[in-house]
């Protein structure tokens, strides 16, 4: 269910180019963009994601808030740069309307020892490191979730309308969206898979965390969505963990179905 959802998402992102731009001249961008080996975003994560072999890359959901003309994607595998997958936005006729997302392995990103970074808290446990760089140069926000290493560029210009407030709300919304779509990261997570597949003797096919509340001081619940499959039906059913919040001790599970 949510990689389709995250599938529609990315195509949603194709952007079309405002009433005021010239067709000639962005056809002939296009033309000059797909002759550099550049793919549709898609395409290109499903490259990586086979090439990689770790899993769904799941991408940042929110855009810097300014227009683009184009979007493309690259699998880069091979060569001399680290293997990665590599995301632009570009607008064809303003170049400081500019935003680029790499994507790496967990620990296989470029160091760049050499750029004096900040550290930049984006949640209670995890911390981006971000570099802004002379005028006419660019920023960049790095940092690691799950089994990725995301970057997130744009350039640095006086007439730049993205900045680093942009990108960090870009990463902060992302790491809640890999939250919320990973069972390592909530306490009851797997426990819910496990006990709502064969109570429903049915396959648990997506997922999704929707939080933790502490009900009193002996009491705490943590809900989720889930998607089953049994034969050619597929179902879903909202799940709530209760459990002692010091002991850790499982109270009750409860099921509805949606």
């Amino acid at each position: 269910m949510l990689d389709r959802v995250m599938m529609a998402v990315l195509l949603l992102l194709s952007l079309e180019p405002s009433d005021g731009t010239d067709t000639g001249v962005m056809e002939r961008y296009q033309n000059q963009v797909l002759e550099s080996g550049a793919h549709s975003i898609v395409d290109a994560v499903n490259a990586c994601q086979e090439h990689f072999g770790a899993g769904q890359i799941p991408l940042p959901i929110e855009l810097p808030p300014v227009e683009f003309t184009h979007q493309y994607g690259r699998c880069l595998d091979t060569g001399s740069v680290e293997p990665h997958l590599d995301i632009q936005y570009i607008h064809s006729l303003k170049p400081e309307n500019e935003y680029r997302l790499e994507v790496y392995p967990a620990g296989s990103g470029p160091k760049r020892a050499y750029l004096s970074f900040r550290e930049v808290p984006l949640d209670e446990d995890t911390r981006g490191r971000y570099y802004q760089g002379p005028v006419q140069s660019l920023q960049l926000l790095t940092y690691t979730k799950g089994n990725w290493q995301f970057l997130l560029s744009s350039s640095y210009r006086p007439d730049s309308k993205v900045q680093e407030k942009h990108l960090t709300s870009i990463a902060r919304s992302h790491i809640r969206y890999v939250k919320r779509t990973d069972p390592a990261y909530a306490q009851w997570g797997a426990v819910a898979i496990r006990e709502t597949g064969k109570k429903y003797g049915a396959d648990v096919v997506d997922y999704l965390y929707m939080g933790r509340r502490r009900l009193s001081r002996d009491l705490a619940e943590e809900k989720f969505k889930l998607w089953l499959r049994k034969e050619n039906r597929e179902f879903g059913v909202y799940v709530t963990v209760r459990y002692h919040p010091i002991t850790r001790q499982l109270v009750s599970i409860d099921y509805e179905e949606a």
